[in-house]
């Protein structure tokens, strides 16, 4: 049980690492994707509350993955 418990920990650990790699390209991703999704989502009705947790969420994910995707072109890395 104990070990158990040492590779869940392990496994949070090691996400937290592969998103903080991530944490300024994301910062200077995000506001291109933010824009661009608020235009997109801008006709449709889901109240502002409902739009800023769908923008909210959206964003932070795909602004992730998005450095990450951009971290495996060679010399990317380097700058993000």
């Amino acid at each position: 049980m104990k070990r158990l418990l040492y590779l869940d920990n392990l496994k949070v650990c090691l996400t937290v690492l592969v998103c903080a790699a991530q944490a300024y390209g994301a910062y200077i991703v995000h506001l291109l994707l933010m824009i661009a999704l608020q235009n997109a989502v801008d006709g449709i009705w889901m109240g502002a509350f409902g739009k800023f947790m769908f923008i909210g969420v959206a964003i932070t994910i795909a602004s992730f993955v998005l450095t990450w995707l951009l971290r495996m072109i060679p010399g990317v890395k380097k700058v993000l």
